[in-house]
């Protein structure tokens, strides 16, 4: 039975709504398509009735394109979200993708780009949802590398799960190189896209990167859906069983609607010997030696190395005043909370919007630490 569509089109300017809505509506999906120019009437629209996707801008007065994203990906976790705006710089483009949308793209300006932007948007309406990149997307890499490409972005895509860094070199849409660990080319590629979940952030293209790579990439995702296939038993599964494990598919730590602004599992698995001893973790504790996962967060590494670090500082503390282990950890901050709970072989993480109250997350983090140890 064919499905029907319901696109939310927000943008300040009523002529490029206008003409935008105009095309929408001819897609081969045939979508309902209903209109906003301010970010307070996207959000009432979208409170009023269900939607498959939201395109929005993101330079707009008052209440910002990237304010909205914030309010809209944290009440409506699956909805799909497209940016189309004219501040393509890769800054806005890596903090957009941060916060959860599915597709980015610069304002189209020709025949061909607009062809290209009803592409993606048909593609996004035609998809169904499962397990996504970096724990609760609805998408997965070769999704976002083949958005990338259908825009035709020259970028570098840096990728990272836990202690592991690949990147992927795209020229005008096209795939031209990837390096994992000491791997290149087509190798490195089909380690990195195996992955089921991680971050990522998308860097400035670099000009000169010879092309290891040359097939295109539309023949390229098809090639590697059909090797993934092949090999989704062999040995890459088993080299990346320790780290599924561990990550238990942090998406469904996730509690909708109640506030979470990220989630970080850290392992003690991996932790140097010094953690036990006397001696101190700043600086004979690097980060990579920790196993982690992470949602939500730009910068996991960082909070990851700071967590633990705080956590070996309290230990030590906790050891030398005969208290006992740390269990459990709140605390409240200008912009967040942070729940932490300790448990035999990891530690969770969860930071939640200053918008809720104390008994509000105390209560969602039970709910999240019954879900992590179960």
């Amino acid at each position: 039975m064919p499905v029907n569509h319901r696109i939310l089109l927000l943008d300040d300017d009523p002529e490029i709504v206008d003409t935008y809505r105009e095309l929408l509506m001819r897609l081969p999906s045939s979508p309902e398509v209903r209109t906003a120019t301010s970010g307070a009437r996207a959000l009432a629209r979208l409170e009023s009735e269900p939607y498959s996707l939201l395109v929005s801008d993101l330079n707009m007065p008052r209440m910002d394109g990237l304010q909205v994203l914030a309010i809209v990906r944290r009440r409506y976790p699956h909805l799909r979200i497209a940016v189309m705006t004219a501040m393509a710089e890769g800054q806005f483009r890596t903090r957009a993708y941060e916060m959860g949308v599915d597709l980015f793209m610069s304002k189209p300006s020709t025949s061909q780009e607009i062809e290209q932007f009803l592409d993606c948007i048909e593609s996004l309406l035609e998809q169904k949802d499962h397990g996504g990149f970096r724990g609760v997307q609805t998408k997965s890499l070769m999704d976002l590398i083949q958005f990338e490409a259908l825009s035709q972005n020259s970028c570098i895509l840096k990728i990272q799960r836990g202690a592991k860094e690949s990147r992927i070199w795209m020229q005008g849409g096209e795939i031209v190189d990837a390096e994992h660990l000491d791997m290149v080319g087509m190798e490195a590629l089909l380690e990195i896209v195996a992955w089921k979940t991680g971050s990522f952030e998308i860097l400035p293209a670099e000009a000169g990167r010879p092309r290891r790579i040359l097939a295109s990439t539309d023949a390229l995702l098809l090639d590697l859906a059909t090797a993934l296939d092949e090999t989704s038993s062999g040995s890459q599964a088993e080299s990346d069983s320790g780290d599924e494990e561990f990550s238990q598919s942090i998406s469904r730590l996730v509690e909708p609607n109640k506030g979470i602004d990220f989630i970080l599992t850290i392992s003690r698995d991996r932790v140097p010997a010094t953690a036990n001893s006397k001696n101190k973790a700043s600086k004979d504790s690097p980060v990579d030696n920790v196993q982690f996962d992470s949602w939500g967060l730009e910068n996991p590494e960082h909070v990851a190395e700071w967590i633990w670090n705080s956590m070996f500082a309290m230990e030590k503390l906790g050891s030398r005043l005969e208290t006992g282990s740390l269990n459990e950890f709140e605390g409240t901050g200008p912009h967040q909370n942070l729940s932490l709970f300790a448990g035999s072989n990891a530690f969770l993480v969860v930071g939640f919007d200053r918008t809720q109250t104390r008994a509000e997350w105390s209560q969602t983090m039970k709910k999240i630490v019954a879900k992590w140890v179960s």
